[in-house]
């Protein structure tokens, strides 16, 4: 009888050794996950604040962890869904740990419920200071030395946590496929009605179609090429600028610095009326307006609207790397819409012949939308195949997956493409026979 009280003693002191030790580990675990909070949080912040001068820089460096930056920022959806769902376990993880120590320590304490209540609010401010709003400054501050030191477990994290964001991205996907369901019902059907009447002028129903569809189209889709483009270098004589102006007859000049991926500005012609007696010597540079740079997958109706309020008709167009892919003016945004525009200064573009009824010639360098509009072609047969291609040349790529030879036949579905000038880099021109 006399060792009972030191057996509950002893029973008592191994509980709340145990205890203390639980609630040890659960601070650690606290410290832990908040310091993994704040560096994915820094990382989203860094990754996503990068300049395309910065990706640029990245590109030509080649390093392993350039390329796993670049390769991680080409799918930004998936990259901040990975980070969104390590914040939301760590905010959890934080969350009960927190309230096990709480309960732990301050029970049978009378209120306790209302004291939790508070502590949990308290406990929600220090996760959003020092897990989200000091971590997101330092990211946006030091945002390329802090991708490269969290580049390595940010791709762990992405590939442990590539189950879950699948089935959240998939997720996502059903839903805004039933969200968007009915819009795109609706514009097929009006472009379907357009279609079927009688009643409505040829050209009249190209312009309502045109005004129906043009909101599904992204620049990348309308732009002119790069290689297309009529630039200048920043360091051309003032002479080379008045010849090109005067030759190509354009009213607006891209101006870049060594390539066309530093665009400097825009030069535009009527800025130059009142000095055209200058000489060499004079610093046309001094002239040169803002550029107004937009992404590849901008919608042009979008576009249009920002073009309104700008005040402006041209833009350069960017890819994912931060280089220049080409250019988007007003005019192509309205032709999507009214169909090619021809003005005084335009000279005939031979993009296509029509031999027969179903046969064309077309240069290979004229966009898919276009090529569509002309044979009149189910659109949803090229997109099946097309992938990233926004041209003819680029569909047959897709198709052949390598440059083909001149003569070569190449056969998809009812179509038949005929290769008809090429050369070592690229198609010129092609013949298309619908079957």
């Amino acid at each position: 009888m006399e060792t009972e009280p030191d057996s509950i003693i002893t029973v008592f002191l191994f509980f709340t050794n145990s205890l203390s030790l639980s609630i040890i580990a659960a601070a650690l675990v606290i410290i832990f996950l908040l310091i993994a909070s704040a560096l994915i949080s820094a990382s989203e912040a860094a990754f996503f604040s990068l300049t395309p001068n910065q990706k640029s820089d990245l590109l030509e460096s080649k390093t392993k962890k350039a390329k796993l930056i670049l390769s991680l920022l080409k799918k930004p959806e998936q990259l901040a869904i990975t980070i969104l769902i390590f914040n939301t376990l760590s905010n959890i993880g934080i969350a009960i740990s927190s309230s096990f120590i709480l309960t732990a320590t301050l029970y049978p304490i009378n209120y306790l419920s209302i004291i939790l209540v508070v502590l949990a609010f308290v406990v929600s401010l220090f996760i959003l200071f020092f897990g989200e709003i000091l971590p997101k400054n330092y990211g946006n501050r030091y945002n390329l030395k802090f991708a490269k030191t969290i580049v390595f477990p940010l791709s762990f994290l992405y590939i442990i946590l590539t189950p879950i964001r699948k089935f959240l991205l998939n997720f996502s996907n059903v839903t805004k496929k039933k969200l968007v369901k009915k819009d795109d019902f609706s514009i097929d059907d009006l472009s379907n009605a357009l279609d079927s009447s009688d009643t409505i002028v040829k050209e009249d129903k190209k312009i309502l179609k045109g005004i129906a569809t043009f909101r599904n189209y992204y620049a990348k889709a309308i732009m002119k090429p790069r290689m297309d483009v009529v630039s200048i270098d920043y360091n051309a004589k003032y002479s080379e600028l008045i010849q090109m102006a005067i030759v190509e007859g354009f009213s607006r000049i891209p101006v870049y610095e060594n390539s066309f991926d530093n665009i400097k500005g825009i030069i535009y012609v009527k800025d130059l009326l009142p000095y055209l007696k200058e000489n060499d010597d004079f610093l046309w540079q001094n002239l040169i307006r803002e550029a107004f740079f937009i992404p590849e997958n901008k919608k042009i109706n979008i576009l249009l609207e920002e073009f309104r309020l700008k005040k402006i008709h041209f833009a350069i167009v960017i890819d994912e790397y931060g280089g220049s892919s080409g250019i988007v003016t007003l005019e192509d945004i309205l032709e999507e819409i009214l169909g090619e525009i021809q003005d005084e200064m335009d000279e005939e573009e031979g993009f296509y012949s029509k031999l027969a009824e179903n046969i064309f010639i077309f240069d290979a360098k004229i966009s898919l939308n276009d090529f569509v509009k002309i044979t009149q072609i189910d659109k949803k047969l090229i997109d099946k195949i097309k992938g990233d291609a926004e041209t003819l040349a680029g569909l047959i790529l897709e198709i052949k997956n390598e440059i083909p030879k001149k003569e070569e036949e190449i056969y998809y579905k009812s179509i038949r493409f005929k290769i008809l000038e090429v050369d070592a880099r690229r198609i010129i021109k092609i013949k298309v026979i619908l079957e």
